[in-house]
């Protein structure tokens, strides 16, 4: 049996002059999801509880998460997204001497928390915002039960691949990369594409992370988990009053079967076999 990892992934956007969303293919080489184009992101390792950071309650991030230590998640998805893009969401004025260190934490000679700890600097959560939550089917090589999250670039940052894990980068808009997918140009795993169907109805980040904030402000306030639109194997955070509408409140048990349309379905499934 293999063994379901706990993960965290950012989708990055800026306006340019429309909503575009950072984007990386992982390296041909790579066990999971091979060549195919994904969001900065990686497994939660045991060290991120202890990465210091600011901008929200540990309370909050367990009510919308629906779960105990929700701030680990958080932690990761900034780590992860550090070491794989080079672009940095910290409390810090003065970031480049933490994005300078980025080769040494992605070889082991200092961890993340150390350096965020010795240039006084913390993971800055309050514009991270919760998106969806996957799980990854059975019969996969890797398993991994992701949170994803959504926060603007930081400004001045570009970003760029890792050159191992990741092969290339780009910033690209949502439709552009969904057009490119379906003429057959690149490789989306089925929750990227998802998320990037679910971006393409915001032309601007302002409006995304508004709708984002409005919905995590509601379900704190009435102190629940937020209100959620079923995915095929996961399950995103609703995102206009109609999807809100018919939603029940809070996660339910995710496992392991397809719930979506049966075309789209069978079309993700031509295309990963075609791939494979």
């Amino acid at each position: 049996m293999v063994e379901i990892r706990d993960a965290a992934t950012i989708m990055l956007v800026r306006d340019h002059p429309t909503l575009e969303v950072f984007m990386m293919r992982r390296t041909s080489q790579a066990v999971f999801t091979p060549g195919a184009y994904v969001f900065p992101g990686g497994a939660v390792d045991i060290d991120d509880v202890d990465v210091p950071v600011v901008g929200r309650h540990s309370a909050h991030a367990d009510l919308l998460m629906a779960r105990e230590g929700g701030l680990r998640w958080w932690a990761a998805a900034v780590r992860e997204t550090f070491e794989e893009s080079g672009l940095l969401l910290v409390d810090h004025p003065e970031p480049e001497p933490i994005l300078a260190q980025r080769e040494q934490v992605n070889s082991g000679q200092i961890s993340f928390r150390e350096v965020l700890g010795n240039a006084g600097a913390s993971v800055a959560t309050a514009g991270v915002r919760l998106f969806s939550h996957w799980l990854t089917p059975a019969g996969a090589p890797r398993r991994y039960d992701t949170w994803f999250f959504v926060a603007e670039a930081p400004h001045g940052q570009i970003g760029t691949h890792d050159n191992a894990e990741t092969v290339a980068s780009e910033w690209v808009t949502p439709t552009e990369m969904l057009q490119r997918w379906r003429d057959d140009q690149v490789e989306l795993i089925f929750p990227t594409m998802r998320s990037l169907r679910a971006l393409e109805l915001f032309c601007s980040t302002d409006a995304l992370l508004s709708v984002l904030h409005a919905g995590e402000s509601e379900a704190i306030g009435a102190g629940r988990a937020p209100l959620v639109v079923r995915e095929s194997g996961g399950e995103r955070i609703a995102l206009n009053e109609d999807e809100r509408a018919g939603n029940r409140r809070g996660w339910s048990e995710l496992d392991s079967h397809w719930h979506g349309d049966d075309v789209e379905r069978a079309d993700y499934q031509r295309r990963s076999e075609g791939a494979a």
